[in-house]
Parts: structure tokens; sequence; C-alpha cells
């Protein structure tokens, strides 16, 4: 009985011990080795399987008995006194074979670095804007002219004596656009203008619309008997000249 609890606890220490040296190896494999589990849990199996037959072999192999024609006298002294036969050898267990690692991986080819965007180009500089034109002044107010329906409307004619009219942008106050405006009163010709009386010019100051109160205040009754005469005023020298229109 004693024998048999010996052999159960020899056991029982060998398993412990390879499994014991089992798990450094499994662990070192996985950890030191960069193994994968499985591999180092696989070579961790076949080393405790080693270890122990190993172990086993050597410390819990069973004595032998004692000749059965041993004399009684021999038999009582102690068994310690006679010298056990060496136990023989067990033979050595072939080292496992070690699991070739399994080739690491190639590492994964790096992205190529995506190419800078390109400069977005330099918007062009807005042209510089054109000046506005000056506007045109507007005609000064008439002085107080004679009421509506006053003065008498001046002698018109239906067109130019001859076909031909005098040019009467000669008289100072009277513009390209005031021309047309006379002209279409009947007035045409500087012996008209220059022959109205006071109510005739009233009448026509009153009359000349966006112009009212023109002929008064740049004297053209004056300017026309002169030009009518053949004479010249220094505004006419320079409408002459063409250095006014």
């Amino acid at each position: 009985m004693n024998s048999n609890g010996a052999t159960l606890g020899c056991l029982a220490t060998c398993f412990v011990i390879a499994g014991l040296a089992a798990m450094l190896v499994a662990a070192a494999l996985f950890v030191g080795a960069g193994w994968l589990f499985i591999q180092g849990l696989f070579i961790g199996i076949l080393v405790a399987i080693g270890i122990s037959i190993f172990l086993i072999a050597a410390f819990c192999r069973p004595l032998p008995k004692a000749p059965a024609n041993l004399a009684a006298g021999k038999a009582a002294a102690p068994a310690a006194s006679a010298p056990a036969p060496a136990a023989a050898p067990a033979p050595k267990a072939k080292p496992a074979p070690k699991a070739k690692a399994a080739p690491a991986p190639a590492p994964e080819p790096e992205p190529a670095p995506a190419p800078a965007p390109e400069p977005a180009p330099a918007p062009e500089p807005a042209p510089a804007p054109e000046p506005a034109p000056a506007p045109e002044p507007e005609p000064a107010p008439a002085p107080a002219a004679a009421a509506e329906g006053e003065g008498t409307r001046p002698e018109a004619l239906d067109g130019p004596r001859g076909g031909t009219a005098d040019d009467l942008k000669m008289i100072k106050g009277i513009g390209p656009k005031l021309e047309k405006l006379c002209n279409s009163l009947g007035f045409y010709h500087f012996d008209q203008i220059a022959g109205w009386k006071a109510d005739e010019v009233a009448w026509v100051d009153q009359n000349l619309q966006g112009f009212k109160g023109r002929v008064t205040r740049d004297e053209w009754v004056a300017q026309a008997k002169l030009l009518a005469a053949g004479g010249e005023t220094e505004f006419s020298k320079k409408v002459g000249k063409g250095d006014v229109y």
C-alpha cells in the first residue's frame, strides 16, 4: 500500500514539474520569440510529455522485491543494510523536434503620399472702374418772369427765309437744344429777336420750356441787334472759331 502511495505521489510531482516547464516554454516562445499562442501551446505540450516520461522513468520506478528463499534472519535485518541494486538508467527521451517558426508576414507597403494640391491661380485684378461722366450742369433757375399768359407772342415764321436760318448759337445763352426750341417756335433770324419788345420778351421767357427767363437774363435782344447789323460779340467770335461748340 505504501509503495502504491509513493508511486502516485511521484507521478503527481512529475506531472506538476512537467506542466510548469511546459508553461514556461510556451510563454517564452509566445512572448520572446513572437510565436502564435497555438504554436507555443503545442510545443509546451510536447515538452511536458517528454519531461514527464523522463521524470517517471528516472524517479518513479518501483523497487524490486526481495527473494523468497532468503533466511528469516536475513529478512529481519534492516532493509537499509542491504544495498539496493542500482536502477538501470532509463533511456533518454529524444528531444522533441522544434517546430519551425512561421515566417513573419511581409509588411504591407506604405501608401504613396498623395500629391500636393496645385496652388490656386491668383485672381486677376479687377479692372479699375471708369470715371463716371460729369453730369451736365442744370440750367440755373430763371429769374422771376411774367406770369403764365402774360406778354404778346412775337411774330413767327413758318420756316427760315431763303431756306437758311441764322446761327442762333452766336447769341450767348443759346445752345444747340435751345436753338431747336427757338426754331420750333418760329424764330430763325437775328432780326426777329432784335425786334422783340418788352411784352414779347416776357412771352418768350415764359414759353421757353426748361429755359424760362433766359432771354432777359442773357440779353438776347441786345446781342441780336449787334449780330443782325453785321457786328460781332466776343462770344460770337469764339463760336466762329469752334471754341464753344
